[in-house]
Parts: C-alpha cells; structure tokens; sequence
C-alpha cells in the first residue's frame, strides 16, 4: 500500500508527521496530491482541544497541490494539472 506524510493530531496538544494510506479517487472524487499546506486558525483550535478530542485527525487542508488520480466520472481536469482542493 502506498502512503505519504500528513500532519496528525495525536492527542490534545500533540502532533507529529506520520504516514498515511494515499486515498482512492471515487467515481466523483480527485485526489489532490499536496505541494504545500498551512496551518490555519482552525487547527490551533484542534491541536489544543477547543473542538474536542479529535485523535488521529490529518490537520492542514489550507492546501495546494496537483491533480494525482481522477475519479471515472470527473470531467474538467487532468491528471497533474495545479489545483486548489475544496470540501463540499
């Protein structure tokens, strides 16, 4: 199984760089490989526990990246072409 490096919460206060399983696009999905992130407000609140204990929790979605893997029926996009991810 192939991984990458993602920023977890380990526990309240507690982060570290650990690997991951590199996610599997969906029909409707594109996986967005990761050129650079920051850390935004939000996830200070996380690390410190202002939203709860959210253990195991990938931080950073201020991100940048390209196109790695595209979903059957995404249509728009290339395969390594810059993009900017967003959640719905």
């Amino acid at each position: 199984m192939a991984t990458m490096k993602a920023l977890v919460l380990k526990k309240i206060g507690e982060v570290a760089m650990l690997d991951r399983p590199i996610p599997e696009a969906g029909p409707l999905d594109a996986v967005i490989k990761t050129t650079v992130a920051l850390i935004c407000t939000s996830d200070v609140h996380t690390v410190s526990g202002g939203l709860g204990d959210l253990s195991d929790r990938v931080l950073g979605h201020e991100a940048v990246g390209v196109v790695h893997q595209l979903g059957s029926l995404v249509k728009g996009f290339t395969r390594w072409e810059t993009a900017l991810p967003s959640t719905r």
